[in-house]
């Protein structure tokens, strides 16, 4: 269980999640992006984070992007280990997130949640430094 209240919102537009954390930021939320969660609620649970509101992102057209478009691969933030793993577009990412957590949980964790994550284990940067 989280041990305090905030609020839940889930845009679905990127200009709609930044105009809303501004705005939310502005009455001292403390808003927090969110795309799959895992972090977010184990470090509420520890009381090592807190936010008064949350914006969820997954839903985002833009931030689930998988594709290779002109030879440029691009990667939405949102997307999550399992999408990775099993469309296999960047064999050595999709080889380095099969091996993060276990497959109940990677369809949870997101590409973005887990470069930009306080949890200090950042697997899935490796095959993109």
């Amino acid at each position: 269980m989280i041990p305090f209240d905030f609020e839940y919102y889930k845009p679905s537009t990127l200009a709609d999640s930044i105009q809303l954390f501004h705005e939310l930021d502005s009455l001292n939320k403390q808003p927090l992006y969110y795309s799959g969660g895992t972090e977010f609620i184990s470090m509420a649970r520890m009381h090592n984070v807190y936010s008064g509101a949350i914006i969820d992102v997954k839903a985002i057209p833009e931030l689930n992007i998988y594709e290779i478009n002109d030879d440029e691969l691009i990667i939405g933030a949102a997307l999550s280990l399992t999408r990775i793993a099993e469309e296999d577009l960047f064999p050595l990412l999709s080889l380095t997130v099969r091996r993060i957590a276990d497959h109940t949980i990677q369809d949870k964790i997101t590409l973005g949640g887990n470069i930009a994550g306080t949890i200090i284990f950042r697997e899935s940067v490796l095959p993109l430094w």
